[in-house]
This record gives structure tokens, sequence and C-alpha cells, in this order.
């Protein structure tokens, strides 16, 4: 009569039960795997540099490929480049389908720059460079060099036409957040000077 090693056995199902409920949990939940990573080339083939440009790439994905504010832009270095992922379509488990994001670049002449759009759980944010807030019935659009007031969104209707004097004015206002440089001319020499900000 042979002996059966029942705990062996019996420890070989246990890990394989293991690897089957591991395996179902994860096809439960696609936002866990991380499965997109792209790579694609700038490179300049004309005689001059370019200097920082807005550049827009439209990407076709996979299913389950990227998902909506899960993805980085990796520069040539390797460090996370700020970059803007708009999102045209998605497949129905959610992940995108077609998209386009937009960053900026400066490509030197006869230069090749490397970029990796890659899936993250945690993507690094980058802090606004156009902050909007409303205050009051106001509506105020401010960047680090200047803002501009405008009247908030809202509906006005007249019961007659209104004169254009009685409509609301299009700017409230604006202003430069940091001094401004200006040439002047003095006695026939240029000189550099700052205005004042009001």
């Amino acid at each position: 009569m042979a002996n059966i090693d029942f705990e062996g056995m019996l420890m070989t199902m246990r890990l394989l039960l293991q690897s089957v409920i591991c395996l179902a949990l994860l096809s439960l939940l696609p936002g866990l795997a991380l499965a997109g990573t792209r790579t694609f080339v700038l490179a300049n083939k004309l005689a001059r540099d370019w200097p920082r440009t807005l550049l827009h790439h439209d990407l076709a994905c996979s299913p389950g490929e990227f998902r909506v504010g899960q993805c980085e832009l990796l520069g040539q270095d390797g460090a996370v480049q700020p970059c803007q992922f708009a999102v045209v379509d998605r497949f129905p488990d959610g992940s995108i389908h077609h998209g386009r994001f937009s960053f900026y670049a400066a490509l030197g002449k006869d230069a090749t720059l490397t970029y990796t759009l890659q899936s993250s759980h945690k993507p690094t944010a980058f802090p606004a460079g156009v902050v909007t807030r409303r205050v009051g019935e106001v509506l105020e659009v401010t960047s680090t060099v200047a803002g501009v007031r405008l009247p908030a969104p809202s509906r006005h209707q007249f019961r007659t036409p209104a004169a254009a004097a009685a409509m609301l004015a299009a700017s409230k206002g604006w202003w430069p957040k940091m001094p401004r440089k200006a040439l002047l001319v003095r006695e026939g020499s240029l000189v550099a000077a700052t205005l004042p900000v009001h």
C-alpha cells in the first residue's frame, strides 16, 4: 500500500485556491492594475531651434491601458512633466479609449527628446497656472503675472430691450501682479525702468 502525503496535497490545494482567489479579485478590480506605458520621440529634422512650444499628441488606447487621473508624463531625464490630458471617449470599463495630452517642450536644432506617458496610482500634482474664483458678482481670473475681473456668470432678463449703457461691463478691471519693465528714452539714451503697479 502506497503512502499518501495528505498534508502536502492539502498545502498544494490551499496555495492553488489562494492563487485563484487573488486572480478573481484582480479581475474584479481592473483599476488596480497599471498597464499603460507609451514612449514617443520628438525629433527636430529642421535646421532651426524650436522655443518652448505647446504640443498636442492624440492617443488611441487599449482597454484598461490608461485611466482618467492616473497618468503622468516623464521627460527625457525621467522627471515628471506638467501635462494636461483631455478624454475624447472611454471604454465601457471607464478606461480611456481616445484622448489628447498637451505639454510644453523646447527642441534644439537636430535634437531628439524621448517622452514616456505612463499609468500612475498617484500622479504628481502641479499647481494651477490660472486660478478662477467667484467674489460676489465678480469672477476673478488670475495667474502669477496678471488678473482680470469679469461679471460672474448670471442670467438677466429684460421686459423691454435695454440700452447698451444698462448692460454689464465686459471687464470689472485688471491688474498686473508684478512690476512691468519698459524702455524709456532719457536724454537720447535708452534706459530700462520699472513702471509702478496700479
